[in-house]
């Protein structure tokens, strides 16, 4: 039994310049490698298990050897002496063994559960600020109500509709070319998104783009990706935006257990993480990556595949939910450095940093960083599509259905959208 590979540290290099992205999450994270040494120290445990199994036989074969030589003639028992004597020595051996390895598996254990305790004690000093959060959060729901009564914000279901022929294109697996696609959907107008069909190394791979947050009237209007859409995405789960994606996948040909992907941009991007979490969509489909960039996606878990979110660290726009990302195996949190330009004829929006050129430029500082916890997730994307794919471009139009004459549906703090429950108090961290 051999754990010489398992237990190899991974160490993440430091960033190449001042100005060099930070990570958290991946194979390369703290957490990973706590998990890595729990594991240690368990495979330790076991091959300790071994040997002493190894040691009992030894004692066994010295002890029947011993018998077989009483009677013997003094040639005999000459040779017989130094094979029980060697024996002897080897069973020594294996038990000096058997105590290092159990030493050793000890020390491990107690290292993982050092390092635990004083992440304990970090969480604890971050309790205060969770319950400021908490406490603003349940300030945002009382605001949506108030929204809600006043027919602002309130989701509806979504329809979907092809609105041209699909079109033939070639698309690289790597990450500046996935966000790319945000900037050719936003180009079609207001509600579109779009499924791409690329024939990838092991077969089709659907890869969903979907838009950041269009317009600024607080009203509901038929465009599900204007303001209200986020609140769909923050207190519904998304649950019209994963249907409409849902129908989105079908027309473009997706079949059960097709490989699909999640690019979304700041909405688009808290939309995608939601839809990792769609059961529909896990058990219809094999989903590999959720690519986000300036998306406040903190208090979701990961969901299913591979997570890369992307976040600059003068964008204050993932930071409204006032959680980090989780450091886990599979979500990789890249927090980006790179010069913020000026944003021309006063078109700041929501700040210069949170524009999609901004993580453009910075997701090409990731496809190149060396840093093991990225090299794995974009290894994902690599081995899934390749360079210069054949892709089939689908191209829709998603539409908030709303009655006759603009009004919402529902009015006041008792309406309900169909298939949603109201939380009154705001979800616990998870």
């Amino acid at each position: 039994m051999s754990t010489a590979a398992d237990l190899t540290p991974i160490g993440p290099p430091s960033d190449p310049e001042p100005g060099g992205i930070t990570v958290r999450g991946g194979v390369g994270s703290i957490r990973f490698q706590w998990d890595e040494l729990r594991q240690g120290s368990v495979r330790l445990g076991l091959l300790a298990d071994e040997l002493r199994e190894a040691l009992h036989f030894c004692g066994d074969l010295q002890w029947r050897l011993q018998l077989l030589l009483k009677g013997q003639e003094a040639a005999v028992r000459g040779a017989g002496d130094a094979a029980v004597a060697a024996m002897d020595t080897a069973r020594m051996a294996l038990g000096r063994s058997d105590d290092d390895l159990r030493d050793t598996a000890q020390r491990i254990e107690w290292c993982r559960l050092s390092y635990e305790s004083s992440e304990a004690l970090t969480q604890l000093a971050t309790a205060a600020a969770r319950k400021a959060v908490g406490e603003i959060e349940r300030g945002l729901h009382r605001a949506i109500d108030l929204a809600n009564a006043g027919n602002f914000a309130e989701p509806a279901p979504i329809s979907v509709e092809c609105v041209s022929a699909p079109e033939r294109l070639t698309l690289d697996g790597s990450v500046p070319a996935l966000l790319q696609r945000v900037d050719a959907v936003k180009a079609e107008g207001p509600g579109v998104f779009e499924v791409l069909k690329v024939q990838g190394t092991g077969g089709p791979v659907y890869v969903v783009v979907l838009p950041g947050t269009q317009g600024s009237n607080p009203a509901a209007s038929s465009n599900p990706f204007d303001p209200t859409g986020v609140v769909e995405a923050v207190h519904h789960d998304s649950v019209f935006v994963a249907d409409a994606v849902r129908r989105a996948l079908s027309d473009a040909g997706a079949r059960q257990g097709d490989s699909v992907m999640m690019v979304g941009y700041s909405q688009g991007g808290m939309h995608a993480a939601n839809l990792a979490q769609d059961q529909g969509i896990a058990d219809d489909f094999n989903l590999q990556l959720v690519l986000t960039a300036g998306a406040p996606t903190g208090r979701e878990p990961s969901g299913g595949g591979t997570s890369l979110q992307l976040e600059h660290a003068d964008d204050w726009v993932h930071q409204v939910d006032g959680t980090p990302n989780s450091d886990e195996r599979d979500r990789v949190t890249v927090t980006l450095r790179n010069p913020v330009a000026e944003v021309q004829d006063g078109d700041e929006g929501l700040g210069a940093a949170h524009k999609l050129g901004t993580y453009l430029d910075g997701a090409e500082a990731v496809e190149s960083s060396a840093h093991p916890s990225i090299v794995a997730s974009v290894g994902v994307l690599r081995a899934a599509i390749g360079v210069g794919a054949s892709a089939e471009r689908h191209v829709f139009r998603a539409q908030r259905r709303l009655p006759a004459g603009g009004a919402k549906p529902g009015t006041g703090r008792q309406a309900r959208v169909p298939g949603i429950t109201r939380v009154p108090e705001p979800r616990p961290d998870r």
